[in-house]
């Protein structure tokens, strides 16, 4: 049987958010507040369990339930903003920001997941349970190792409620798949003992990268370039240019 769907779009456009709920033919438009000053990663990182932070936005279960059918809601990626100025892309400047900036790195495989609303039930998250298969970057405050087991989060996702199944789908944050192997930057928040994992995490398959993004990105990082150059290319700048870090398995 087909159902319909009701689509709920988040578009973020040079700072500005504006909310665009569909369903029979209506739209409603919104302004959401201005991010006013930056916060840190591990702050960042527990925004997904939180919500989308405004007050006004639809609340999942409502939406759900005025549906005729299922449910999707969906984060945009916003438009690049333009530095004709900025310097050149440099691909281990990125990689030594980014992995310094992290927690763990790891390479590991998703094996199961469970999805959850958020605090504010604007949106989902999803749990995933992982196997670590080489660390590339420990975690100091909560040591990693080989065939350890993790739980890693990632915005987005889907459940059932009362008979519909809803997805939420951040396009920034692609979903994981299940039984795939992937390159993690993590962050650790150590009041929930989870990670989250870094929107510029890479699926590996057939010695290539493929992103976890929509967005695009420069060419070094985009999907199809060699895995292992590019997994070599961390440990390097993880040993070499992250002080006071551990590098894992060589």
């Amino acid at each position: 049987m087909n159902k319909s769907v009701a689509v709920l779009t988040i578009a973020l456009l040079f700072g500005v958010g504006g909310i665009y709920a569909y369903s029979s033919g209506l739209t409603i438009k919104k302004p959401t507040a201005q991010q006013k000053s930056p916060i840190n990663r591990k702050d960042q990182s527990r925004k997904i369990y939180k919500g989308l932070g405004n007050q006004n936005d639809p609340k999942i279960p409502e939406a759900a339930a005025k549906s005729k059918g299922d449910f999707r809601t969906e984060i945009e990626i916003g438009l690049q903003t333009l530095e004709p100025f900025a310097p050149q892309f440099n691909l281990r400047d990125m990689l030594k920001g980014r992995s310094c900036e992290a927690d763990a790195i790891v390479i590991a495989t998703i094996k199961s997941e469970t999805s959850f609303l958020t605090e504010d039930e604007t949106f989902l998250y999803t749990n995933h349970n992982v196997v670590v298969n080489e660390v590339i970057k420990d975690n100091p405050a909560a040591t990693l190792q080989a065939d350890d087991k993790i739980i890693v989060s990632r915005s987005g996702g889907t459940i059932t409620l009362n008979g519909k199944k809803v997805y939420a789908v951040n396009k920034s944050a692609l979903p994981l798949q299940l039984n795939k192997r992937y390159l993690l930057f993590l962050t650790y928040l150590p009041e929930r003992g989870t990670y989250v994992a870094d929107n510029i995490s890479y699926l590996l398959e057939n010695n290539k990268i493929f992103k976890t993004t929509a967005g695009p990105l420069p060419k070094p990082l985009e999907s199809e370039n060699e895995a292992e150059a590019f997994i070599q290319g961390v440990r390097i700048v993880v040993n070499e240019d992250c002080p006071n870090t551990q590098g894992g398995n060589q």
